[in-house]
């Protein structure tokens, strides 16, 4: 997808989702061309700013916004600050209201339903995808909804890899192989601790990292590089 069509894209989008952002501020994404924000009043919601637009999105059922990561996770794991606990109903509390409430549908009908996510999958050929907003995050565009999941911790999101590796959050920088890596180790080569199209060569103790050909991976049995892609190295692929 180059520039322009991501452009008209989001700014469509944005347009769309306006109509969902009723409870909140319209200044709360002033300034902000992309990024996203913790509901102000519900764990439940996050907010997506496109182009200084808010969109209110939903976590999914049992899963609540953490804004430390800016995802959505499992209630177990977060105690939402804002969330009321349940307190006993007193025996004389009214009857609840018969009366039926009609269903408001705040999407325009002339927008198309879709997630935020799927946005930056449309015209993309891996099936995951960096999230722009937090490199230590991923799309799985592979979905019909196409959604947001994290990588393990201390991990950051390789798009060439299709996998998490251990990485600098940070400056989203992939992390060098440990320089004590060959203290221990006799002369010789090693598997990479993570790329598998590379090794390392220890002689007297130092480290340095070698290459496979283009379109080869090392083979760790016979410590020779043979014809592979490293997508089907990926752990986060073979998960399918």
């Amino acid at each position: 997808m180059n520039s322009n069509t991501l452009l008209s894209a989001l700014v469509h989008v944005a347009f769309c989702a306006s109509g969902l952002a009723q409870d909140v501020p319209e200044s709360i994404c002033s300034g902000i061309s992309f990024g996203i924000l913790p509901h102000p009043t519900n764990c439940q919601k996050y907010i997506a700013c496109v182009l200084s637009t808010a969109s209110v999105n939903e976590c999914g059922f049992n899963f609540v916004f953490h804004p430390l990561v800016s995802f959505c996770v499992p209630r177990s794991v977060y105690q939402c600050p804002n969330e009321a606990q349940p307190t006993p109903s007193p025996s004389s509390e009214a009857p609840p209201s018969t009366t039926n409430v009609p269903e408001v549908s705040s999407t325009p009908s002339s927008c198309p339903e879709s997630s935020w996510e799927s946005i930056f999958c449309r015209d993309h050929v891996s099936d995951l995808i960096r999230n722009p907003f937090n490199c230590t995050q991923y799309i799985d565009c592979k979905l019909e909804t196409p959604t947001n999941r994290e990588c393990p911790s201390g991990k950051v999101f390789s798009l060439p890899y299709q996998d998490c590796f251990p990485g600098d959050s940070g400056r989203c920088l992939l992390k060098p192989i440990d320089p004590n890596f060959c203290e221990t180790r006799p002369d010789g080569n090693y598997p990479h601790p993570y790329r598998c199209n590379r090794f390392v060569t220890c002689f007297r103790n130092s480290a340095r990292v070698e290459s496979c050909l283009p379109y080869h991976v090392l083979n760790p049995a016979t410590m020779q590089c043979v014809k592979g892609d490293v997508l089907g190295c990926s752990s986060l692929l073979s998960q399918a």
